[in-house]
């Protein structure tokens, strides 16, 4: 007598899951994350990386009673390779790499079984639900640099705030090139063998980076239903607006210099600057007044930052700033 293997129903979470939450002075919202993760995936082993928080994370999650592991000790080393870290340090086939405001509210086991057994899964964007109680799947198209550059300098600099226009979302399966890095779900090992995420991006664009690998590898880049998170949106850490922006900047221009070559991020760069430098002679009157001056400070920020020894992120962006700085002073002499 023969029996047939167990279903993929059969086949518990906790058998199938490792999330890795990336953590850096995300004090205010880690009650509500370890709350949802014992809610909603109780038997999944969990990782927290912390990336040297000064305020209470730390005490939060050794009060909290988990069996979480806690990685310290690393310094900031940005989101990616945080991510990476913890990726290492996991056992299971599959991998939810969270923010820490990104809380898991509703599980499909049977999807998660289903995933772990294909042999290719790709790069998953988990389901957002959104304040209207439907779900959205946060996937987008790359655009050219030039595009992706106005869209940065209108949005940050002169669009305001409280407007909060989103960038537009692919909503067709097949045509996403990359997916918000606040929720992700992989394969543990294809993650591995594709190189996780790139160190060199420390903060911001490491999830687009990420998805021009998986799209490099002929591996997909899609939604799923199997996790769904409640993401609060850019709540996990202090803002430094100033600091942002300049991060964003030094991102676009490290992945211009990696998949599009020399002579496109040498563009790139010259524009960035011609754009914030002509942003930054606008009228010192309104809104155009704080637009102005968070410019000259971006531009401040990132000359500090290219000449700045003993920095790893970004290199190739540096490097680009720094020689563009050097062309500059030469031309003035």
């Amino acid at each position: 007598m023969t029996t047939d293997p167990p279903c993929c129903d059969s086949l518990p979470v906790s058998e199938l899951l490792s999330v890795v939450v990336i953590t850096y002075n995300s004090a205010p919202v880690l009650t509500g994350m370890l709350a949802a993760l014992k809610a909603v995936l109780p038997n999944s082993e969990v990782i927290f990386v912390d990336n040297g928080s000064s305020d209470e994370t730390h005490g939060i999650l050794e009060r909290s009673g988990t069996d979480a592991t806690l990685i310290l000790g690393h310094g900031n080393v940005g989101f990616g390779a945080g991510a990476n870290i913890g990726a290492r340090a996991a056992s299971r086939d599959l991998l939810l790499i969270l923010n820490p405001d990104a809380r898991p509210c509703a599980v499909d086991e049977r999807a998660l079984a289903l995933l772990a057994r294909q042999t290719r899964v790709g790069l998953l964007a988990c389901a957002i639900r959104a304040e209207a109680g439907n779900t959205v799947h946060m996937l987008y198209r790359q655009w050219g640099w030039r595009r992706e550059l106005w869209w940065h300098v209108v949005m940050s600099f002169l669009v305001p705030r409280e407007l909060r226009i989103a960038r537009p979302r692919v909503r067709r399966y097949g045509r996403a090139h990359w997916a918000l890095g606040a929720a992700l779900l992989v394969n543990r090992g294809e993650f591995l063998e594709v190189g996780g995420f790139d160190d060199r991006f420390f903060l911001y664009g490491e999830d687009r980076d990420l998805g021009r690998t998986y799209r490099a590898q002929k591996l997909p880049v899609c939604p799923t239903d199997a996790v769904t998170v409640e993401h609060d949106g850019g709540a996990s850490s202090p803002v430094d607006v100033i600091r942002r922006n300049t991060w964003i900047v030094l991102s676009r221009l490290e992945y211009a210099a990696k998949w599009h070559g020399e002579s496109d991020v040498v563009r790139l760069a010259s524009r960035y600057l011609a754009a914030l430098a002509l942003i930054g002679r606008l009228p010192r009157v309104g809104r155009l007044r704080g637009a102005a001056d968070r410019a000259i400070a971006v531009c401040a920020c990132l000359a500090d930052i290219a000449n700045q020894p003993g920095v790893a992120a970004y290199p190739a962006a540096r490097e680009t700033l720094a020689e563009l700085g050097r062309r500059r002073n030469r031309s003035s002499h």
